[in-house]
């Protein structure tokens, strides 16, 4: 009988331990923060001079949209993006109703030795702002702006004396009913720095 109660023994302990290193292990999960997010956005304004015309009506507008992103580090690595879309409705102007989004990511790197950098792009699309002011013909046509940006950086150096830096960007904007405001535009820059002392 006694080799029999050895046994079981070692039977129910044996569960016992597997549930406390599973209760350890989710509560340690549950310590860390969570990488993504999501949400939901409202919003409610009034313009009081929608055309920017003299004398012009005003309008009230709002909105719903959603919200997402993530930011995550992986090593020396580091990922990240946010991402917003929203319906956008006027009372009375419905030719004005619109989507509009904003998109931001980027990574950023790193090495053993002692390079390190980064890229980055970003896009957006709303209304653009009237500028009516100044002309004899107002324009009351629905606008669209989108912007586009991508943007690379690079750093050799760390923590030496001597550190040597470059970065790219690239900008453009475009609009949906005014062709000749369509912009785009390059840069480009290199840098040396060297620290004297320890």
């Amino acid at each position: 009988m006694q080799p029999q109660k050895l046994h079981r023994s070692a039977g129910t302990k044996a569960p016992a331990l597997a549930a406390a290193l599973a209760a350890a292990s989710a509560g340690a999960w549950a310590d860390e923060p969570s990488p993504y997010y999501i949400g939901v956005t409202a919003s409610l304004a009034h313009d009081s001079n929608v055309y920017r015309t003299p004398n012009g009506r005003g309008d009230t507008y709002g909105g719903v949209g959603l919200v997402g992103g993530f930011d995550q580090a992986i090593n020396r690595q580091r990922i990240f993006a946010d991402l917003n879309v929203h319906d956008n409705k006027y009372a009375r102007e419905k030719t004005l109703d619109n989507i509009s989004y904003g998109l931001n990511a980027g990574w950023d790197w790193a090495t053993i030795e002692r390079l390190s950098g980064g890229v980055t792009l970003g896009a957006t699309q709303g209304l653009a702002s009237y500028n009516n002011n100044s002309t004899s013909t107002p324009n009351t046509a629905r606008d669209l702006l989108k912007t586009g940006r991508l943007g690379a950086r690079a750093l050799w150096g760390g923590d030496s004396a001597l550190n040597l830096t470059g970065a790219y960007g690239y900008n453009q904007s475009s609009y949906s009913a005014s062709i000749a405001s369509d912009s785009e535009q390059h840069t480009g820059s290199l840098g040396a720095s060297y620290r004297v002392g320890p």
